[in-house]
C-alpha cells in the first residue's frame, strides 16, 4: 500500500493543533431509562458497551472501527480512518473533548454523547444520540477535503448485539410481508430488504431491535450547514458470529470490507451486525459544509415471559406441577396438583405407605386414573418409581391449588 493508503488515525496529531489523549476507561451513564458505559480508543472510535434500556439488555457494544476513504481516480488515498486516537476540543461543548447534552427534537428528548477527531484536512464529529423512548442513532459528521477531487466516506459500525443476554439472537431481513432469519453469515446490500428493514431478535424473549437508516434531521449545534446524506441503496449490512478473536478493531487496509465472513451459522447465536454507510462528498461543495450519515437502532420491548421454572410452557402462576414437566396438566382428581406430582393418593398432605398400598392395589389396572401418575392409561412400575421417588413429601407445589 502506498503511503497515502496507510492508516492515518493520529499521523498528523502534530499539525492539528492542540489534541488531547483519548478517554480509555469505561465510563458509566445513566439517562432516563438507559444505561451504558463509554470509551474512547483509537481502535473503536467512540464506544458505548454494556447498553440497557428499561432495565433489559440491548447491546454489549456498539462501536465505530473504521471509515474507508476513496478519491475519484485514486487522486488521493485511499485512506483507512480511525477515530479516537486523539481527540480536538468540540466548539459546541464548552470546548470539552466529549460532548454530552440533553436536548428536543421532533418532539423527543434526546442524549447526544460524541468526540470530535481531525485526521489530515478532515474533520470529524462521531456521535450517539439516545431518546427518551428507547432509539440509539449511531451518526458521523465529516467535512474537509484532503484533496479538491469528489470522493466517498464508507463509515462503519460495529454493533454487537445481546438482547437479554449473548445467546439466541437472529438476525432478520424485511422479504416483503414477513421477516426470514438469516441462517448463516453474509454480506448484503441494505436495501435488498424492502423499506431497508432489518431487524435482531431474540428468539426466547421477544425482544428485538429494529435496523433502520439513520434520522436525517440531526445536524452540528453550531449554526452551521449539515448536508444528511440519503443514498441507502449503496448502504450494506454483514452478519456474523460472534468470535473474541474478531473484536480487535480494524486491522485492514481500505480495500476490504468486513471480513470474517467463514459462512457459519448465525440462526440463534451470539451475533455481531456490522454497518456500512455511503457518505459521498462533491469537490464543488467545498471544504465547511458538515456531510452526515448514521445507522438508526429501534428496541421492541416486548414483556419477558411469565416465569416459568420447569420449562414445560406453562407459566407457573397456572402451573398444576411448578417443578415438573407436565405440558399436558394432568389432575384427573381435579385437586390443582398433576398427577405427575400428586402422588398423595389418599390426600392426606404427604405421600406414605398408605398411598403405597393403594398404588399396589390397582397394579396393571386401567380402572384408577388417579393413581397413573405418568397417564400412560394403566398403573404400572413407572408410577411405582414415581410414587417412590415422592416418598415423605406433600404434593405439588402447584400453582393453582387452593
Amino acid at each position: 500500500m502506498s503511503a497515502a493508503g496507510r492508516f492515518r488515525a493520529g499521523v498528523l496529531a502534530a499539525a492539528l493543533g492542540t489534541v488531547l489523549s483519548p478517554l480509555a476507561t469505561a465510563a458509566p451513564v445513566t439517562w432516563q431509562a438507559w444505561t451504558f458505559d463509554y470509551q474512547v480508543t483509537n481502535t473503536e472510535g467512540l464506544k458505548i458497551t454494556n447498553v440497557t434500556f428499561q432495565g433489559r439488555t440491548l447491546l454489549s457494544s456498539l462501536s465505530f472501527p473504521v471509515m474507508r476513504v476513496f478519491y475519484d481516480a485514486n487522486a488521493c488515498g485511499p485512506f483507512v480512518d480511525r477515530l479516537g486516537g486523539t481527540l480536538s476540543p468540540i466548539p459546541w461543548a464548552n470546548n470539552s473533548t466529549l460532548a454530552q447534552r440533553e436536548f428536543t427534537l421532533g418532539g423527543k428528548q434526546w442524549y447526544e454523547i460524541g468526540i470530535r477527531d481531525e485526521i489530515g484536512n478532515y474533520d470529524m464529529y462521531q456521535v450517539y444520540y439516545l431518546s427518551a423512548d428507547g432509539t440509539i442513532d449511531a451518526h458521523i459528521y465529516s467535512k474537509g477535503l484532503q484533496c479538491v477531487v469528489n470522493h466517498v466516506h464508507y463509515p462503519n459500525w460495529r454493533i454487537d448485539v445481546d438482547l437479554d443476554g449473548a445467546t439466541n439472537d437472529q438476525i432478520l431481513r424485511d422479504t416483503g410481508g414477513e421477516f426470514t432469519a438469516m441462517a448463516t453469515e453474509f454480506n448484503a446490500a441494505a436495501d435488498s430488504a424492502p423499506n431497508h428493514a432489518w431487524r435482531v431478535r431474540d428468539t426466547t424473549t421477544g425482544l428485538q431491535i429494529d435496523v433502520l437508516p439513520g434520522f436525517a434531521d440531526f445536524s452540528i449545534p453550531d449554526g452551521s450547514t449539515t448536508l444528511p446524506i440519503a443514498g441507502y441503496a449503496n448502504h450494506t449490512v454483514f452478519g456474523r458470529l460472534f468470535r473474541a478473536s474478531e473484536n480487535r478493531g480494524w486491522t485492514f487496509g481500505p480495500n476490504t470490507q468486513v471480513p470474517y465472513n467463514n459462512g457459519e451459522n448465525i440462526d440463534s447465536k451470539d451475533v455481531v451486525l456490522w454497518y456500512e454507510g455511503y457518505l459521498p462528498h462533491s469537490a464543488a461543495e467545498g471544504a465547511g459544509l458538515w456531510h452526515s450519515t448514521g445507522v438508526r437502532l429501534i428496541s421492541n420491548l416486548v414483556p419477558p415471559p411469565p416465569p416459568d421454572a420447569d420449562g414445560d410452557g406453562v407459566p407457573d402462576a397456572t402451573d398444576n406441577c411448578t417443578l415438573v414437566v407436565n405440558a399436558s396438566q394432568l389432575d384427573t382428581n381435579g385437586d390443582g396438583y398433576g398427577n405427575l406430582c400428586d402422588a398423595d393418593l389418599n390426600n392426606n398432605g404427604v405421600v406414605d405407605s398408605q398411598d403405597g398400598a393403594l398404588l399396589k392395589a390397582a397394579f396393571g389396572s386401567a380402572l384408577f386414573p388417579d393413581r397413573d401418575l405418568n397417564g400412560n392409561g394403566v398403573v404400572d412400575s413407572q408410577d411405582g418409581a414415581l410414587l417412590k421417588s415422592r416418598f415423605g413429601q406433600p404434593p405439588g407445589p402447584s400453582g393453582v391449588a387452593p
